[in-house]
């Protein structure tokens, strides 16, 4: 038998470049942290547009559902003003979150700060609907319409509602914040 040795196996990781972004939500699951507060654990496709090759990176970042507090509030309206969501929604509701937020590409800027072993991607700049030119509103429907298919094709589309029981925390079941990412 042969001896494996993980340790000289395992793949390089290297984080998603800062920079430009032609990004969407594919998918989200609710969840509350450990300090109580709501928040979406989002996992987004980005168009990378930087530089002389375009490339897809898949991005895990975090969006807080605390519209009780003001800093959370704000960052959400923003984020939904880049995606051209003007309707209210209930962002305890998963039909309503995947309806106003999933597959409504946006252009972004994203920093990434490295900690060691850990990499954090964090949101830059949004560049509003109203000041898109024709080309890069086709850009946007075309990476919308993919990153939606690209969910379909996964099978993660929500089609049953659910919510945060009485209490505030997840429903029954969910996982809890051990396993989560580490920003």
């Amino acid at each position: 038998m042969t001896f494996f040795d993980p340790t000289e196996n395992k793949p390089a990781y290297s984080p998603p470049p800062a920079g430009s972004y032609l990004l969407a939500l594919k998918s989200f699951e609710r969840r509350v942290s450990k300090a109580g507060n709501p928040y979406i654990k989002g996992r987004w496709l980005g168009l990378y547009l930087d530089g002389s090759k375009e490339k897809t990176y898949t991005l895990f970042m975090n969006i807080s559902i605390d519209v009780e507090r003001e800093g959370a509030r704000k960052m959400l309206g923003a984020l939904c003003a880049a995606m051209g969501c003007n309707e209210g929604f209930n962002p305890e509701k998963d039909l309503q979150v995947q309806s106003a937020m999933c597959w409504r590409a946006f252009f972004t800027t994203i920093t990434v700060e490295e900690d060691g072993q850990y990499s954090n991607a964090n949101w830059g700049r949004f560049k509003y609907p109203d000041s898109l030119t024709a080309e890069e509103q086709e850009r946007v429907r075309k990476w919308s319409a993919y990153v939606k298919k690209k969910a379909q094709d996964d099978g993660i589309i929500i089609t049953e509602e659910s919510e945060f029981d009485e209490d505030g925390g997840a429903p029954s079941g969910a996982d809890d914040d051990s396993d989560d990412f580490p920003f």
